[in-house]
């Protein structure tokens, strides 16, 4: 049977101090968090979560990604994050991309777009959220 973990990956941008932590959100979500974190977040304002649902799936404690195995760069335009992943391993996600479902090996430059060109990230709705096998 194929586990898939899902991981949101709240990108802040960040102020002075740079560290990177990861906590258990709820069962089967983690979120890793870099630098220090706006005051207005998208969270604040989401629906809540169906935890019932949530605890209906197999406990997991361990993170699907250790935080040595993602590294965070600071870029001209915001925060890049590069994930080392294991040969056979597939990436889905980063909200509605054009012309591509498998992510593996693509650069994805998180960015609303109302006209995206190219297979880059930018979409009308990209989101920094993937599901990996």
């Amino acid at each position: 049977m194929i586990k898939f973990y899902s991981v949101s990956f709240f990108v802040c941008f960040f102020v002075a101090v740079q560290a990177q932590t990861i906590s258990k959100v709820d069962n089967g979500i983690w979120k890793i968090v870099y630098g220090q974190p706006e005051k207005i977040l998208p969270d604040q304002f989401k629906a809540p979560a169906k935890t019932a649902a949530l605890a209906a799936m197999p406990a997991e404690n361990t993170p699907a990604v250790s935080l040595a195995q993602v590294q965070f760069k600071k870029i001209t335009s915001g925060i890049m994050a590069e994930i080392d992943a294991a040969d056979d391993e597939r990436f889905y996600g980063f909200g509605l991309q054009i012309n591509s479902f498998e992510q593996r090996g693509m650069r994805r430059d998180i960015r609303i777009n109302s006209w995206p060109v190219g297979n880059i990230g930018f979409s009308h709705a990209s989101m920094p959220f993937y599901i990996s096998s």
